[in-house]
């Protein structure tokens, strides 16, 4: 598959599975301001696929690479470029830290190897809060709904101004005021060079933000042009 300066992520006849394959032979690519939407029943591999992408999961065959580097070989610096919002985060609620405790440890790679100040990271972390409608970062966890929750994982995730952040079900435990929001805050980013893989059952959101949709079924897959 050529690649060019754009691509961020390359995934070339990629076969994933356990004891058996669940999709075989994809590829496709995700260049600068691009988005992914997959899509498809449940157990048909959507969440088997993310986990392998970004090298979490071994692949039966075939190869994933990011900005040009196999996926399971990627530096740090490298690796906080390609972010991941889980669909089901084991979170333990009543651990006790604050928002800010949880969305600092998403910048350690880049306070450790000073690249950021903490003043400059509390900066950071500030705004994306900001932007998911937490105003002090210094609420404990355990005031968090459901909904709060997964906002604050999605803050966490966006942190560090990745290249490519990559969700399962991402708008599963928001409000729908906030859901919009959501999507409008991918469109921004969309604008200003970000990529993202977003799995969802939200169809009718999904087509607001992606440019290209993964059908995957459980012994085929489609890659169009549109939601």
């Amino acid at each position: 598959m050529k690649v060019n300066e754009q691509t961020l992520l390359s995934v070339d006849n990629l076969t994933v599975g356990y004891d058996k394959p669940l999709i075989s032979r994809i590829s496709f690519q995700i260049t600068r301001g691009q988005s992914l939407g997959i899509i498809g029943p449940n157990g048909a591999g959507k969440s088997t696929l993310v986990r392998t992408i970004l090298g979490i999961q071994m692949p039966l065959e075939g190869s994933v690479s990011f900005l040009g580097s196999a996926v399971r070989a990627l530096r740090a610096d490298q690796r906080i470029l390609l972010s991941y919002v889980p669909q089901r985060a084991a979170v333990d609620l009543s651990f006790p830290v604050t928002l800010r405790d949880v969305v600092y440890m998403s910048l350690l790679t880049q306070m450790r190897s000073g690249m950021m100040t903490v003043e400059e990271a509390d900066t950071r972390i500030q705004s994306v809060l900001s932007r998911f409608g937490f105003n002090d970062m210094y609420v404990p966890l355990r005031k968090l709904s459901g909904g709060q929750l997964q906002r604050l994982l999605i803050a966490r995730a966006l942190v560090n101004e990745p290249l490519l952040t990559i969700m399962d079900e991402p708008t599963s435990n928001l409000d729908p005021a906030f859901t919009d929001a959501f999507y409008s805050i991918l469109d921004e980013g969309k604008k200003h060079g970000k990529a993202f893989i977003i799995v969802s059952h939200d169809l009718e959101g999904v087509r607001r933000v992606v440019d290209k949709c993964l059908i995957i079924n459980f012994d085929s897959w489609e890659l169009r042009d549109h939601a």
